[in-house]
This record gives C-alpha cells, structure tokens and sequence, in this order.
C-alpha cells in the first residue's frame, strides 16, 4: 500500500475512533497520517481537531496552522484555529482566524460561534450579540431547509445546536415543531407550538 492510500485508511480509522469517543487512538491514527502526509491539510486539519477534542490546544494550532499554510481555503482549519486561540487568550489572532472562517464559510453557523466567542472574550459584547444571532439564524433556517427535504434527523441537528445557543429561543422551538409534525409525534409538537 503507498503512503497516500495509508494515510487515507489511518484518517478514516481516526474519524471512527472520533466518532466513538476515542480520541487518544484518533490522535495516534491522525499523527501516523501525518507523518506519511506532510503535506496533506485534511491530515493535518483532521490532527488539530482531534488534539482540540483531547484539551491540547497548542498542538490543535499547530496542526491547524499547518493545515492552513497547506490550504489557506481551508474553512474547518481556521474555525478551529479561531476557536483554540480564543481558549488560549490570544484573541487579535483568534479574531483573525475567525474573521477569516466567517469569510470563507459564510452559511456555516459554527464560523458566527467562533466569531461570537472571540467577540465576546475581548469584550465585544456588541459584535459578539451579532455574530450569535447569525449562528442562530444559519442553524434554524438550515433545519427548516432539511424539514422540507424530509431529512429530519439532520434537521434536529440544526435544531438542537440552535437551542445550545438559546434554548427559549421562540423560533428554535417552532422549527422543533415542525419536525415533530412531520415525524407525526403531535404531542410533542403541541408542547413546542405552544412555548
């Protein structure tokens, strides 16, 4: 087996072991991949995500930058940058990072969280009140989006990360309603109509 084809199988048995919640043989999967891939910025962005789940936020910006200098369009890469310099302190840079994910990931709600949480580290507390609110609006009309696609679990996905960022938020629970009617669950969705 080449090296590329390795590394591919060691990423993807480092998503499974994410995916379960073993992050310490993802991180082990992820750093063999990169070794045999220094120059593969999902490798490396795949890396910093599994060091930032692991509480290794130093290693998570390494990997990420390294990720970035190899893909400066790499959306994920600088979402996790801005979000692990923002638990580092280092907040013109996180800012930075976060600008950059806003720009590049425009309909992503997790770049607004990342923004918003900059923001409102460096006492922003205006900008971050923005950058929420368009996290929140992405997320709900992404769930309200999948409702009409029938993709319900996804839906809720959308649904459950909006009620994270506000969970009375009136229209979180309208889009729940929805769901609940077109999973056919009426009572829950007469216990969301009427919050």
């Amino acid at each position: 087996m080449d090296p590329a084809e390795q590394a591919a199988r060691l990423c993807e048995e480092g998503q499974q072991h994410m995916a379960s919640g073993s992050v310490t043989a993802a991180i082990l999967d992820f750093e063999q991949a990169a070794r045999l891939q220094p120059a593969s910025a999902p490798c490396q962005h795949q890396l910093g995500a599994s060091y930032q789940r692991a509480g290794r936020p130093v290693d998570a910006a390494v990997a990420f930058g390294k990720a970035i200098e190899l893909a400066p369009e790499c959306f994920p890469a600088w979402n996790g940058l801005a979000s692990v310099l923002t638990s580092l302190n280092d907040l013109e840079s996180a800012l930075a990072a976060a600008q950059q994910a806003v720009t590049l990931g425009p309909k992503e709600p997790g770049a607004y969280v990342s923004l918003a949480r900059a923001c409102q580290a460096k006492g922003d507390s205006k900008r971050a009140q923005w950058a929420f609110n368009q996290a929140l609006a992405l997320h709900l009309n992404q769930a309200q989006a999948l409702a009409r696609k029938r993709h319900f679990a996804k839906g809720w996905d959308q649904v459950r990360a909006a009620l994270e960022l506000a969970p009375d938020h009136p229209h979180a629970h309208f889009c729940a309603g929805v769901l609940c009617l077109g999973e056919n669950n009426l009572g829950e969705a007469a216990q969301r109509f009427g919050r």
